[in-house]
């Protein structure tokens, strides 16, 4: 599929014939000079994440967020985070069912809030209200819940990062979008877009009739997104560029439910 053209009515369009929309890095490029500013400030904010203590492997990191809006009058309030003594940190707990994530079979997972700036920044607002304008409802609720991930996989040499889990899945949320935020010396990190009957299994698996797309996002702010009923999704791991010892994808998902 071509990339939308960024307006809410062909983002619709195409979530309603194909299931899923692609966006090009300018639909999150707000007009205003506070919102531009609020970026730059939020894209600083992702050069510290805390490490994601439920990767195996060790390089993963993330922070998450839940709010909930009111949809009637675009007021988003944070739900507060927990405080974890044994880990000495805010967390934001998150579950999803086994039949969405089988690697941890419905547990919950505690995971490090967003920061207080990340909660507040206008640009975070702005995108969130945004991309919820541009879904199909067939009635929009009043009371919808946004859940917002931060998550970065870093690869070093020899070892390649994997997202969770490594194969088509559905996520459980009803939309679900994902931005690019940073690529940096990395290569892989492709996106496959496939019919929901494919989850739990890897594309390398999949039938070319049953693969509904496959691209990789290389520009800042590039995006998709879902309707988690109509298709599965999977990105494929990222390893360290040649002649490099490190390197880094990040990227930004937002997911809406139903209160």
């Amino acid at each position: 599929m071509a990339i939308s053209k960024n307006s809410a009515a062909a983002i619709r369009a195409d979530l309603k014939s194909a299931g899923y929309a692609r966006v090009n890095s300018l639909f999150a490029t707000g007009r205003s000079r506070k919102l531009m500013v609020a970026r730059r400030a939020f894209i600083r904010s992702i050069h510290d994440l805390p490490i994601d203590t439920h990767s195996l492997i060790g390089n993963r990191y993330r922070r998450y967020g839940v709010f909930d809006l009111n949809s009637q009058n675009n007021k988003l309030t944070i739900q507060p985070p927990v405080w974890n003594a044994a880990r000495g940190d805010w967390v934001t707990r998150y579950r999803q069912d086994a039949q969405y994530n089988s690697e941890y079979e419905g547990k919950v997972r505690s995971f490090s809030s967003l920061t207080e700036g990340q909660r507040t920044n206008q640009f975070i607002t702005w995108l969130i209200l945004k991309c919820v304008r541009c879904l199909p409802w067939s009635k929009i609720p009043k009371s919808i819940v946004v859940g917002v991930h931060i998550i970065q996989l870093c690869a070093r040499y020899g070892t390649p990062a994997a997202s969770t889990p490594d194969f088509l899945h559905r996520d459980g949320e009803p939309w679900t979008w994902a931005f690019l935020l940073e690529r940096v010396a990395v290569e892989g990190g492709q996106n496959t877009i496939a019919v929901p009957s494919a989850i739990n299994m890897h594309p390398r698996d999949v039938s070319d009739d049953r693969i509904v797309d496959q691209f990789t996002l290389r520009k800042r702010f590039e995006g998709w997104v879902v309707n988690d009923q109509r298709v599965s999704h999977y990105v494929s791991p990222v390893s360290v560029a040649g002649g490099r010892s490190i390197g880094w994808r990040t990227v930004l998902l937002i997911e809406y439910s139903k209160a």
